[in-house]
């Protein structure tokens, strides 16, 4: 936390470096790599709208920016937010810190991680496409991609495998997210105001993997 707020408050040059530009400078190690390695990931740029060529997606401003390196670091920090008690962009750098620390002691921990991302992502393109992460809108209208939002879909399908989805289920899926979105007033307000408070990221994660896990577990005579 002191290593990051130093190079916080000497960030005021012309141009000013982005919170996760400062952690991947600070936080160098294995876990630091492989969140390179997965934001290059196909399917998470395409999920993100990143594109998939890398001439192209130099001209990108998550790539530019980190944002996208920041995005999978937040997907491994929320698995475990329960353990949550720094300010959240403190608990990103400390997961970097500790991560790396980790690595050097457990490597199998660095591939659990990646099947545990790659899970995620694949179930959500399975499941969402490109319209994966976005809050629906009025008349039929899509907003923006939404990182809280994501958040919620990401962990709620890193804990299922991807041959559990049947097309029928994946559609059961869009829909109850969707309705969580709508009609879910707790789940709203979890995924647009605070968004990076204790309470809410419990809210929409746990309310996520309630419906998920209702709708793969179902058996076929109940759906």
């Amino acid at each position: 936390e002191v290593k990051y707020d130093v190079f916080d408050r000497l960030n005021t040059g012309g141009v000013i470096a982005e919170p996760m530009e400062i952690r991947n400078a600070i936080f160098q190690g294995e876990f630091n790599r492989l969140l390179h390695a997965l934001s290059d990931n196909h399917t998470f740029r395409r999920l993100w709208d990143i594109p998939v060529s890398d001439e192209e997606r130099e001209q990108n401003s998550m790539y530019q920016k980190m944002t996208d390196l920041e995005l999978v670091l937040r997907f491994f920090a929320l698995q475990n937010y329960a353990q949550m008690n720094l300010r959240f962009k403190d608990f990103l750098s400390d997961l970097m810190e500790s991560r790396n620390k980790e690595y050097n002691g457990n490597r199998a921990l660095k591939d659990e991680d990646t099947e545990l991302f790659t899970v995620a992502v694949r179930n959500c393109w399975h499941d969402f496409g490109e319209q994966a992460f976005r809050r629906p809108g009025l008349d039929g209208l899509q907003s923006k991609k939404s990182a809280p939002l994501a958040d919620a879909v990401l962990a709620a399908l890193s804990d299922v495998q991807t041959e559990q989805i049947s097309d029928d289920k994946a559609a059961q899926i869009r829909a109850a997210i969707n309705g969580l979105c709508e009609q879910d007033e707790a789940f709203r307000k979890a995924i647009s105001t605070g968004t990076n408070g204790k309470g809410a990221i419990r809210t929409r994660i746990e309310a996520a993997r309630s419906a998920v896990q209702a709708i793969v577990e179902a058996p076929p005579e109940a759906q």
